[in-house]
């Protein structure tokens, strides 16, 4: 008899008969594991776990969030790939279903692409969202140098009445 060593849930990653769950954007779904999910996230664990609405329908409503960022969410949990752009809804996922891994690898690499334009516009998403970890190392960026602060001036001078009109 042979032996498969899987370290990952990469065999389970296109199966759709034994998917039993869905996540649901604003413009489509991606199909899941619950046992997958499950392993990932101790709140995404209670959640299927228990009698919650979510576990009886099959799925749950992810408002504010479309199918895409929910596939890199998939993509991550199953493979451990994160793609280079459009991070930053998969880091809200990350940070709400707690899954600090996740958090972490979405805040390096957003991080490690600031601009002086990009870094008001996180720090905004990270301050509406409570994103501790990101403000932290937006900070951290910002005072090793890694964007000027000279540079962020004329961003914040374009706001008014907390509406940032965007730089050309």
């Amino acid at each position: 008899m042979d032996t498969v060593h899987i370290s990952s849930f990469e065999a389970l990653y296109d199966d759709t008969e034994l998917a039993d769950f869905e996540l649901r954007g604003e413009d489509g779904s991606v199909k899941v594991h619950k046992a997958v999910l499950a392993a990932s996230s101790h709140v995404l664990k209670r959640m299927l776990s228990g009698s919650w609405r979510e576990t009886k329908e099959g799925h749950v409503d992810v408002p504010g969030t479309s199918a895409q960022p929910l596939q890199h969410f998939k993509d991550y949990i199953y493979l451990r790939k994160l793609p280079n752009t459009g991070l930053e809804q998969v880091l809200l996922l990350a940070s709400y279903y707690m899954i600090p891994q996740l958090e972490q690898k979405c805040v390096n690499k957003l991080v490690n692409s600031l601009t002086a334009q990009k870094t008001c516009d996180l720090l905004e998403l990270a301050m509406k969202h409570k994103v501790n970890r990101l403000i932290l190392a937006i900070l951290e960026w910002v005072q090793n140098r890694g964007v000027e602060v000279k540079d962020m001036r004329s961003f914040f001078s374009s706001c008014t009445d907390n509406n940032c009109e965007e730089l050309p």
